[in-house]
């Protein structure tokens, strides 16, 4: 988020296998041997964003499960979320980003309801827990 309370969204890129060219959290990230959730995060928001704020969980470790491909890919995961205030710079990770914008959390919810597949469904299941703590 930024000070003003408007959420920042990242469009994936083009190139990726999942989910390409829609609308996903400001940053997300796998766990690497050894590492726990906080210092993924850390390191996500660093590695997609060239960001370090300070982090605050916002949801407890829970099952996110999605399938693609019909069936094919199985993503599968145990994750957390954050919440983090940045008003500074960002430099976007060009492999991993195609754009980063912050929106009004209305107009969020109004993009979702005009069509819900511009969106990661990861997103989605966080949105539904996060919405309920954003006014």
């Amino acid at each position: 988020f930024n000070s003003e309370g408007k959420i920042l969204l990242q469009k994936r890129s083009a190139t990726k296998d999942i989910c390409p060219s829609t609308w996903d959290l400001g940053a997300s990230e796998t766990l690497k041997s050894g590492e726990d959730y906080i210092q993924a995060a850390t390191r996500g928001l660093q590695e997609e964003l060239g960001i370090r704020p300070m982090l605050e969980k916002l949801r407890d470790v829970h099952l996110q499960k999605n399938d693609y491909f019909g069936g094919k890919i199985k993503d599968y995961e145990l994750v957390e979320l954050y919440k983090a205030v940045h008003d500074g710079e960002m430099k976007a990770n060009n492999n991993e980003v195609a754009e980063v914008r912050f929106f009004a959390v209305p107009d969020v919810k109004n993009m979702i309801k005009k069509n819900r597949n511009q969106f990661t469904p990861w997103f989605l299941d966080e949105w539904k827990y996060a919405r309920k703590l954003l006014k």
